[in-house]
């Protein structure tokens, strides 16, 4: 190998920012864009380069020579080792992590949202919020799949190849150790943790009846479900998102008797507690496009409240909004968000207040930025980091109509 070989191939990145996906920006001496893993902001590191495209480049941080104040310790040895996806802010202290995601919020709402949606975010923007208890994992859900040997296993970053996983640093400690389990190869498991202790370990498409209970107020809220049916993956989650779904409704005013339309509805979380806040004088329509959910849905609110089964596209909701005058909407859509059509129709119905739960900060800055154009006001913006050691982020938003 020539002399100077080695630099050309593992060449020094300094990392300027952070990017959605968990990865950083640097730039090679070429001056091309590199997108480089395991690293963070601040730091100069060698990176090996994985993918090479006209206008940038993909990377991983090799050897780290100025780090950040915030590197650490990995959380969990065993996926840095292997490279197993899921933990990819793992290398930072919760503070980095925070720092990082608070980053790429902003940085997204400004790309994706606009000038409009980043400056109206900066004035009202609530400091990310979490509930992360040091030493110990928070995730109630986990998904595994056997290898050749009958052991959980866990595949690689962006690869089909398993790695059998011993223990689970991330997780709740009731699911944290898997050393004694064991099933036919190729087996897609189901670990749950519920909070009331239960645990389950099945096969997917095996479903087990559940029961969780979320504290709202001054009251508990139970809740059954199957094992296979989303619910959210942190225990704290499902009261810290439903307390915020409904002080936001009473942010607005009194929201006893309002009519209100809940999209993307699921088991019911969020039903249950709209419905006491409204009250049976008011009107509550849920609608969620998966059946089995539906039908646990119906067992977890109020019989007055109406449980649908529909998809969720413009044509079902313009029907839903000349039914009858809707005074909020609450918006707990999956990561590719409401969507610009969908979002437009509710903002002609003009309701007083949309409140908005979203996982993918760049589906969240477009839906804002649709209900703004419509004469709506930002009241604030909350981050909630739900899914620590990795990039992704829990945003919640009240809009208002002016």
């Amino acid at each position: 190998m020539k002399p100077g070989r080695k630099e050309l191939m593992n060449p020094l990145v300094e990392i300027t920012g952070v990017a959605h996906g968990g990865t950083c920006v640097g730039r090679v001496e070429s001056g091309k864009v590199v997108f480089v893993r395991h690293t963070a902001p601040g730091e100069t590191v060698r990176v090996r380069i994985t993918e090479e495209l006209a206008t940038r480049a993909f990377a991983d941080a090799i050897e780290v020579v100025e780090p950040s104040p915030h590197r650490t310790e990995h959380v969990w040895p065993a996926a840095q080792r292997h490279d197993i996806g899921g933990a990819e802010l793992g290398h930072l202290s919760i503070e980095g992590q925070h720092e990082f995601k608070e980053a790429v919020l902003t940085h997204t709402l400004r790309r994706i949202g606009g000038a409009d949606v980043a400056e109206a975010a900066t004035e009202v923007r609530r400091p990310i919020r979490s509930a992360y208890r040091p030493g110990e994992g928070s995730r109630t859900r986990l998904r595994t799949i056997t290898d050749d040997t009958g052991r959980p296993a866990m595949r690689k970053f962006h690869s089909n190849e398993l790695v059998a996983i011993d223990d689970m640093p991330l997780a709740v400690p009731e699911l944290a150790d898997l050393r004694d389990m064991m099933a036919p190869g190729g087996t897609e498991l189901r670990h749950v943790a519920t909070s009331r202790g239960d645990v389950h370990v099945c096969p997917a498409g095996a479903e087990q009846r559940i029961t969780e209970e979320v504290r709202v107020g001054d009251r508990t809220y139970s809740y059954r479900l199957t094992t296979d049916r989303f619910w959210q993956a942190h225990r704290a989650a499902p009261t810290l998102l439903a307390n915020q779904v409904v002080d936001a409704l009473g942010e607005v005013g009194d929201p006893t008797g309002i009519n209100v339309l809940e999209l993307f509805s699921g088991v019911g979380l969020f039903s249950a507690p709209i419905a006491d806040a409204i009250g049976s004088r008011g009107a509550l329509i849920t609608v969620e496009g998966d059946k089995a959910a539906v039908a646990d849905a119906k067992r977890n609110v109020p019989r007055w409240v109406e449980v649908r089964a529909a998809s969720i596209d413009p044509r079902s909701v313009s029907a839903l909004v000349v039914e009858r005058p809707i005074d909020a909407v609450v918006l707990d859509p999956p990561r590719s968000g409401a969507g610009a059509k969908v979002c437009r129709i509710l903002a002609e119905a003009e309701p007083t207040a949309v409140v908005m739960i979203s996982c993918d900060p760049a589906a969240l800055a477009r839906d804002i930025a649709v209900f703004m154009r419509h004469g709506y006001r930002l009241e604030w913006v909350e981050p909630f980091d739900l899914f620590e050691h990795t990039h992704h982020l829990e945003t919640t938003a009240l809009l208002t109509l002016n």
